[in-house]
């Protein structure tokens, strides 16, 4: 098991949220540095949220895969947003459970030692076009938003399917609003782009170029459809009618 599920949830208070973006640097320097067993339980670092029926922090599997991980605590999420918690709360219950599951977003390597990614991805940014890396919160608002339909996002290709990485798909959709928030936008691409046996996306859907039917392609289609239609309102199949046969019919065989 990855964290005992014995803690009500909490958040980090402002001191809370400094020593556990020191705790993220200081692995830099000291990757083998134990995280520090009073963090999540400190008064003085963090408190506890007050809502009812709060349910309890889940038990994961070290093989929990994202789509698994971001489906497990979205019902937690879910509760406190109905809840009406406080906007202010947010970033320190982000953070607060970004520590509490740090075993599986950023896992100890053989040698003890881990290594992380940017620190957006443990430490919720201020810059909103950046909050889409925090591995809790960024993964949680595609499920929520998209339910299954996220799968090709949060399980792009196997290298991605841990909850402690992040895929290209996944960077270039989630970093756009306009494309992230669109759920005929992401039909559209599990449409294209999901292979419906391996549950992953389909060899050569990514490319570092704007090749013809290509991911980045896609995008740069609908930002011309912007220009025209509102591609929030627009259906996945009336979408898919509209892209260049030419370009991206084959990804439909």
């Amino acid at each position: 098991m990855i964290a005992k599920a014995s803690i009500p949830l909490r958040a980090f208070n402002e001191a809370g949220r400094q020593k556990w973006n020191e705790y993220i640097r200081s692995l830099k320097n000291t990757p083998d540095l134990d995280l520090p067993p009073s963090l999540l339980e400190d008064e003085a670092l963090s408190y506890q949220i007050q809502a009812d029926d709060i349910p309890e922090l889940i038990n994961f599997q070290p093989d929990t895969n994202k789509l698994e991980f971001a489906s497990g605590l979205s019902p937690l999420i879910q509760h406190l947003y109905q809840s009406r918690i406080e906007t202010d709360d947010w970033p320190g219950i982000w953070d607060w459970l970004a520590a509490y599951y740090f075993d599986l977003i950023c896992p100890l390597k053989a040698d003890g030692t881990r290594a992380p990614k940017g620190k957006e991805w443990y430490a919720y940014s201020e810059a909103y076009n950046r909050q889409y890396k925090h591995r809790i919160a960024g993964p949680i608002d595609l499920y929520l938003r998209h339910g299954e339909d996220a799968k090709l996002l949060l399980l792009s290709t196997k290298k991605s399917l841990s909850p402690a990485s992040q895929s290209q798909l996944e960077d270039e959709i989630a970093s756009r609003q306009e494309l992230s928030r669109s759920t005929g936008i992401i039909g559209a691409l599990n449409r294209l782009y999901l292979d419906p046996v391996l549950g992953t996306q389909k060899g050569g859907a990514v490319a570092n170029t704007k090749k013809p039917g290509t991911i980045r392609r896609f995008c740069d289609v609908m930002g011309q459809f912007e220009r025209t239609f509102d591609t929030s309102e627009i259906p996945a199949d009336s979408l898919v009618e509209l892209l260049p046969s030419k370009e991206f019919g084959k990804w439909l065989k």
